[in-house]
């Protein structure tokens, strides 16, 4: 049994909740990585585009990262049932993540989960943000080079929405997971998980359609109106 916060929930309740919200936050993260390179290939190589990103190779995309979501969350839950808890064991956060989950047991030393973890750091974290780096790299280089200012703006226009939510999705997760557990940074962590967990996913569509010139006119009008 564990104790979140002010209310109940059970172990397996609790791991299912991990196991989705991995699945989730895994899937976001790949997403964002195939949307770097949609990007580069439209800027940067747009003849190839279509050869490259054709509607085979996008349904592929689209299962691969779904099965690599579900497997190494499969995989993670493994780790985190390996580790020894109380029969009774609060946490303060208003889901089990697996952060303050792994301080919460007896064997926060287990050097197996310690090894997982920055493996995931590794595979999930850095390879795909330097990716992302990289290729936001070549693309503005590549906008510089257009001599139209139009086309330089159109260009730019095609990448800021996801530019945006990278760095937001990529901000908040650092500053969430970066942060030492202790009694001090305790509401911290909850303003950042909340804000991670909850805003994000609604600010996402917010920034997309903001793309959509029919968003912007039905904004304007809702505007002038107030």
């Amino acid at each position: 049994m564990i104790l979140s916060g002010d209310y109940t929930v059970s172990f397996p309740r609790c791991i299912t909740q991990l196991y989705f919200y991995f699945v989730a936050g895994i899937a976001e993260d790949m997403v964002l990585l195939v949307m770097a390179y949609d990007r580069y290939v439209a800027i940067c190589q747009p003849l190839y585009y279509h050869q490259r990103l054709n509607k085979k190779m996008c349904v592929l995309l689209t299962a691969a990262i779904w099965f690599f979501a579900c497997t190494n969350s499969a995989l993670f839950i493994h780790q985190v049932l390996q580790l020894s808890f109380h029969h009774f064991v609060t946490i303060y956060h208003f889901f089990c993540d697996f952060k303050v989950l792994f301080h919460a047991g007896y064997d926060s030393s287990n050097k197996h989960y310690i090894i997982f973890i920055l493996i995931e750091v590794i595979v999930f974290g850095i390879l795909p943000l330097s990716y992302n780096f990289k290729s936001y790299v070549k693309i503005i280089s590549g906008i510089l080079l257009i001599k139209n200012k139009e086309g330089r703006k159109k260009a730019f226009s095609t990448s800021s929405s996801h530019l945006t939510v990278m760095i937001i999705y990529y901000g908040s997760a650092l500053c969430d997971y970066m942060i030492p557990p202790s009694e001090q940074t305790r509401f911290l962590e909850q303003a950042l998980s909340t804000f991670y967990t909850a805003v994000i996913p609604i600010l996402n569509p917010i920034i997309y359609s903001l793309r959509n010139n029919e968003v912007k006119k039905a904004l304007q009008r809702s505007v002038s109106r107030k």
